[in-house]
């Protein structure tokens, strides 16, 4: 003899795995799930009548609704990712924790509620109802860039960096060691201040964001400020690493924003000063 409540077990699980219900889903089905569970139990006490059934009514009818479900229902397809980044957030925090998800799609249900005797919305009578497509787009950097160029002097074998246009067409056209290198890379308007500093004894400029660095050096070493030169971001950017060359008069320091460059520059008696300054990423 077959138990109904065993096999309308079998069906709830067996239209659960069809209707690929997750653990996170699952409580959108608790309610219904527990409703024939005690339906099961009903048929259990009066098991006379369907003993002849491989499968009780209830199994079958649970089986039906769950292929009618899978045919005609598209079910809101939220991750587990998105659950867990949720953590109860609502409204501008939600929209904003989602688009920091990535750019995705979801399904929405929109819902219009009548209003109470106060003016405000009674949850418990709903209008109507909607489903939309939202698109969530991640948000994108918006620091407002500008873009510091680079120059090569091959007689002192020094780079410099600007981001005045008219620097840097100015010493290409009329200085003929220099040699313009075009775009380094975009720094942010704001932010932390990379001064530049000057040694007319050697032609050498040096960047640091340090103003410490920049007082020791015009105090104490004839160095000449140029004030700020660009800005640094620190929050989010790639760093940009300073190193500095023992053996040379001129041109002692390099930056670059390669781990590489600097790892091989190391290796060929460069020493590595650590991270300057960060440019936008």
């Amino acid at each position: 003899m077959k138990h109904p409540i065993i096999t309308n077990l079998f069906g709830i699980l067996f239209a659960l795995a069809l209707l690929e219900i997750s653990v996170f889903r699952l409580s959108l089905w608790i309610e219904e799930a527990l409703r024939l569970l005690i339906a099961s139990i009903f048929a259990y006490c009066n098991h006379s009548v369907l003993k002849k059934s491989y499968f009780s009514i209830h199994s079958w009818f649970l089986l039906i609704i769950a292929i009618l479900l899978l045919l005609f229902m598209k079910p809101l397809e939220i991750s587990e990712k998105i659950y867990l980044i949720a953590n109860g957030a609502t409204g501008q925090n939600l929209l904003n924790l989602l688009r920091a998800n990535g750019s995705k799609n979801y399904e929405a249900t929109v819902k219009i509620y009548a209003a109470d005797s106060s003016g405000k919305a009674d949850t418990s009578k709903v209008v109507a109802t909607k489903m939309i497509q939202v698109n969530l787009t991640k948000e994108q950097n918006t620091v407002a860039s500008q873009e510091v160029y680079r120059l090569y002097n091959k007689m002192s074998g020094e780079h410099l960096y600007t981001t005045s246009a008219y620097e840097y067409n100015t010493l290409t056209m009329t200085n003929s060691s220099w040699s313009g290198e075009k775009v380094a890379w975009k720094a942010p308007k704001t932010g932390n201040n990379v001064y530049r500093v000057y040694n007319p004894n050697s032609g050498e400029h040096l960047y640091t964001e340090s103003s410490f660095e920049v007082n020791s050096l015009v105090k104490q070493n004839g160095w000449k400020s140029e004030g700020v030169a660009f800005h640094s971001d620190s929050n989010s950017g790639t760093p940009v690493y300073r190193l500095y060359n023992p053996n040379s008069k001129l041109g002692a320091h390099f930056l670059t924003m390669s781990s590489y460059e600097r790892d091989s520059l190391v290796k060929a008696g460069w020493k590595s000063e650590g991270i300057a300054f960060y440019t936008i990423k």
